[in-house]
Parts: structure tokens; sequence; C-alpha cells
């Protein structure tokens, strides 16, 4: 099951030799080819849905993004009560952001950026 989000779905999808089940608030954009599935759902989720879910698609991989919020524990208990392999993306690094005391030094700082 990929719980990814939609930014590097393809790189996954791309993959023929296995099926997916494709987890998403929202419909992919792009049509999924025909060995992946679309599920379309909305937190919160709770152990014992996600493992009935784990358990009645088989699932053997979880492939999910490391979005840092609880919204990711349940199926993290269900695969490891499941003893499913889990598969956690890293979050980007993202450049540190500027930090200024007022309004103005933040204006200040935004036309110094854009050179």
């Amino acid at each position: 099951m990929l719980t990814v989000g939609h930014s590097g779905l393809e790189t996954f999808l791309a993959r023929t030799d296995c099926s997916f089940i494709v987890r998403s608030i929202e419909a992919p954009e792009k049509p999924l080819p025909p060995h992946a599935r679309s599920l379309i759902s909305r937190p919160p989720f709770f152990v014992g849905g996600e493992t009935d879910l784990l358990t009645q698609e088989a699932i053997t991989h979880l492939i999910s993004k490391n979005s840092g919020g609880v919204q990711t524990e349940a199926k993290l208990q269900a695969a490891l009560k499941l003893r499913i392999t889990v598969v956690m993306i890293a979050r980007p690094v993202r450049p540190s952001a500027h930090e200024v005391p007022t309004v103005g030094r933040a204006i200040a700082a935004l036309k110094l950026d854009k050179g």
C-alpha cells in the first residue's frame, strides 16, 4: 500500500512487477496504471480499521511518507501488529527560514531575496 501523497507516486507506479493500493485524501491527478487501485479516504485512522484494511487487502508492504505527525501512527501500529514490512520515505530537508523581529525587517528581507 502506498501512502506517499501525489509527489513521487510515478516512481513507484513505474514498477509493473507488483500491484499497489494508493491511499490518498484526493484522487490522483493522472489515471493509475492497471496494476494500481485508488483508495480515497481521510484521517483520522484507527488501529483497528487499519489492521482490517491491511488484512482484507492482503497487504505485504506499506510505503509511507514521514509526515512528522500522529496521523501515521495507526497504520504503523497495524503494520507492526501484522508484521508487515514498512518503508518510510524521509521528509525532504528544507532550507532554514529567515527570522526577523519586525514586519519592516521581513519586508526588507524579501526585497534582498529578490535581488
